[in-house]
């Protein structure tokens, strides 16, 4: 009988272990990981997992070639320091697509840029954030993130359901140009909202009926403490 049970504890120990990534492009490269790698590996591990990187990455941008990266359960996704690890999907795909699977997600130390769609109801340009848990953004940049179809709501962020806490972070120079395109810098359409010791900045809308340069939420729960929020505009009528 403990023979389960110490199986049981080795994958409760391989599966606390952090993924560690320690290859910035996106091709594979035999004896490395790159971050869409380790998200794969983490979407297959039911549960909460972990994803570092490996300081030989620091201050390497990781360009988004093949498309945005999904995530589809529960992480922890630690940069080395927003200013250090940079995704940028280079205006061809939105960086991170959350699926309604994923639960609670992390993104610490990161940059988030370069995300774009460009199509009807495709919301979310940095992120899409499709869960009910909780999306934590903590001491990171999302910038220079759009969208340019109509009804594409959130330039640098869209929730569609779930919660997001943006914590020690700066959210800036992202937009919307669609009809109807609410929320340059973030969309939050039914959970809290909460910003916290961060910087909303330069975020825009300027399609037609497309309000909240800076943010636009339908929540009932929306709070900002120790925070900025300036130069933001919407200019459609």
């Amino acid at each position: 009988s403990g023979t389960p049970s110490l199986v049981s504890l080795e994958q409760r120990l391989l599966l606390a272990a952090p993924i560690v990534v320690s290859n910035a492009a996106d091709t594979h490269v035999d004896g490395q990981i790159n971050l869409r790698e380790a998200l794969a590996l983490s979407n297959a591990n039911p549960g909460p997992d972990s994803i570092t990187f490996h300081a030989s990455l620091r201050g390497k941008t990781s360009l988004l070639t093949l498309g945005q990266l999904t995530i589809s359960d529960t992480v922890k996704i630690v940069g080395l320091g927003a200013g250090d690890t940079i995704l940028d999907a280079h205006l061809a795909s939105r960086v991170f697509d959350i699926t309604d699977t994923a639960g609670n997600v992390t993104l610490e130390g990161l940059t988030v840029t370069g995300g774009r769609t460009k199509n009807l109801d495709e919301s979310g340009g940095g992120i899409r954030f499709l869960s009910t848990g909780t999306l934590t953004i903590v001491n990171s940049v999302v910038t220079g993130n759009s969208t340019a179809g109509a009804r594409a709501y959130g330039g640098g962020i869209f929730s569609g359901a779930g919660a997001v806490a943006f914590t020690g972070s700066i959210l800036s120079n992202n937009s919307t140009t669609g009809l109807r395109s609410y929320g340059g810098g973030i969309y939050s359409s039914n959970g809290a909202l909460t910003v916290d010791n961060s910087s909303i900045l330069g975020n825009s809308t300027s399609g037609v009926y497309a309000p909240g340069g800076g943010i636009f939420s339908r929540s009932r729960s929306v709070v900002l403490t120790n925070s900025s929020i300036s130069g933001n505009s919407t200019a459609g009528r």
